[in-house]
């Protein structure tokens, strides 16, 4: 089988002088009496083959101070590292919601910049005599306009936490 870096993992293949030591184990376990059997296996389950699995857990930013010491044994400045990355996550997300408040106020004032011109021209069209090229941009211009400022008016509204009226029976 191959792995990410083009080499192969060797498998030993099997030789005869293999198969011949396996088979005569077979029989000879296959001439022991279940008894003896029975608790041979049960001597094996108790070997300790001197591997453990321990798993642990935290719900914090940095581990506990014990594991956090051991960390720094194994490698060094790991634990300022681990102390700074809560920190350079919150950071991270306040630079994510800066660019997207940055991009909305584009796109509001994008939007109002172009009803503007829609009416502006809008206006000039109609000056001209054009009624109908005048109302269909003055109409373009009023909805590009209305449009971005309700859905301006939608996102705070999303936004607010629900507060029930005083009027409102509440649990």
């Amino acid at each position: 089988m191959a792995d990410d870096e083009g080499s192969r993992a060797v498998e030993p293949v099997p030789t005869k002088e293999d198969d011949d030591k396996r088979e005569a184990l077979v029989a000879r376990l296959a001439e022991l009496p279940s008894e003896d059997l029975v608790r041979m296996l049960a001597a094996a389950e108790k070997l300790d083959s001197g591997l453990s699995m321990v798993s642990l857990t935290y719900q914090a930013p940095v581990p506990p101070p014990d594991m956090l010491r051991e960390f720094e044994t194994i490698v060094p400045g790991i634990a300022e590292r681990m102390a700074k990355a809560p920190v350079r996550l919150l950071e991270a997300r306040a630079d994510v919601i800066r660019a997207e408040i940055a991009h909305e106020k584009r796109r509001i004032n994008g939007a109002i910049f172009l009803g503007t011109l829609l009416l502006v021209l809008a206006g000039y069209a109609l000056y001209l005599g054009h009624e109908i090229a005048g109302t269909a941009l003055g109409l373009g211009g009023v909805i590009s306009i209305v449009a971005r400022t309700v859905r301006q008016w939608l996102v705070r509204r999303s936004e607010q936490p629900d507060v029930p009226n005083p009027g409102e029976g509440g649990p």
